[in-house]
């Protein structure tokens, strides 16, 4: 396990804040996660991809450490209902040291560790409550990140192969 790291206070979020939006897909022969690094919620800088029959957070970590985007993106952000595995993101936020964000439909609620932001429950990970809302206000468009949108469509767009 990595060292136990301090959250993360932010408290101005620039227009060039590099997220990484993850989403995974279970094929036959591994997990296959897609993410895509936005600067804001304008602008693609790049793609990542990694398919392995691994723990989905180590290959996380891996291919984020692995990628040239590792110093750059600054926050990490899932979509808990596009998951089909389950992923530990405080080990992701520990390895990493990117906070993590998880968006959830979910109707499960526990003030202590969660807050709502436009209908969307919210975990975050390495990252206070005030600085996490000022991140989301900035990368949802009117109902969702782009930056995980996009991801999506690329995931949806890649044929499983067996």
């Amino acid at each position: 396990m990595g060292i136990s790291l301090k959250p993360i206070h932010i408290s101005q979020v620039k227009e060039e804040f590099r997220i990484l939006g993850i989403v995974a897909r279970q094929e036959s022969n591994g997990l296959l996660i897609i993410g895509s690094v936005y600067r804001g919620d304008q602008t693609l800088d790049g793609v990542l991809s990694i398919k392995e029959d691994a723990d989905p957070s180590n290959l996380v970590i891996k291919m984020l450490k692995n990628s040239k985007h590792y110093g750059q993106v600054r926050l990490i952000l899932f979509d808990e209902e596009s998951l089909p595995a389950r992923f530990n993101f405080n080990s992701i936020w520990e390895e990493t040291g990117k906070p993590v964000l998880v968006l959830s439909d979910k109707g499960f609620f526990d003030p202590r560790f969660m807050f709502i932001y436009k209908n969307k429950t919210i975990q975050a990970y390495g990252i206070d409550e005030s600085s996490a809302r000022r991140v989301l206000y900035k990368i949802f468009d009117e109902n969702y990140p782009e930056t995980l949108r996009v991801a999506s469509i690329i995931l949806k767009a890649i044929p499983e192969f067996a």
